[in-house]
């Protein structure tokens, strides 16, 4: 079974795969600069997954079937369960 995905809604995937050939120190410190501005790297990093989740996107970068990353993925919600538990305690505990 296939679904049609309109092409504004795909992501696009070749940015992702750019960014990991890019070398150099001025495209480390543009990564580091990029992540710090995103909410969402900025509060996966703080829960200590940040390297699974671009681990996901690396493998989606590189495969373009998350069928084929299930492994990364499944490390990744782990690490999310894990950190959304901590929390959930730590709220408890107030």
């Amino acid at each position: 079974m296939s679904v049609h995905v309109p092409e504004h809604l795909k992501h696009n995937w070749s940015q992702s795969k750019k960014k990991d050939k890019d070398e150099g120190e001025g495209a480390e410190q543009e990564d580091e600069e990029e992540e710090e501005d995103d909410p969402v790297d900025a509060m996966l990093k703080k829960a200590g997954c940040l390297k699974l989740h671009h681990d996901v996107q690396n493998c989606m970068a590189e495969h373009r079937d998350w069928r084929q990353c299930q492994k990364e993925v499944a490390k990744f919600r782990e690490c999310v369960s894990r950190n959304v538990q901590r929390t959930q305690k730590k709220q408890e505990q107030s």
